[in-house]
């Protein structure tokens, strides 16, 4: 897990768990340490972001977390299959 801090914005990104130790509670583990974090760098407020189809929106939902906006991401492959 990340969090990247600048101007008093702490990002929570990049956070995974292997399928077998899913279900364990280390994803709230990660984002309340990534918040705890963020508090003790003088941060006022927490982003996150997340694909909408695994447990992360559940678990940001949990720690507080609220939806403000859906973005799209464009992607274009580089070379032929």
């Amino acid at each position: 897990a990340v969090v990247f801090i600048h101007d008093h914005v702490a990002d929570c990104f990049v956070a995974s768990t292997l399928p077998e130790a899913r279900g364990r509670g280390a994803q709230t583990a990660l984002i309340q340490q990534r918040l705890a974090d963020g508090y003790a760098a003088g941060c006022n407020l927490a982003t996150a972001q997340s694909v909408v189809t695994n447990a992360s929106p559940r678990n940001f939902s949990r720690q507080g977390f609220q939806p403000v906006y859906r973005r799209w991401i464009y992607g274009k492959r580089l070379t032929e299959e």
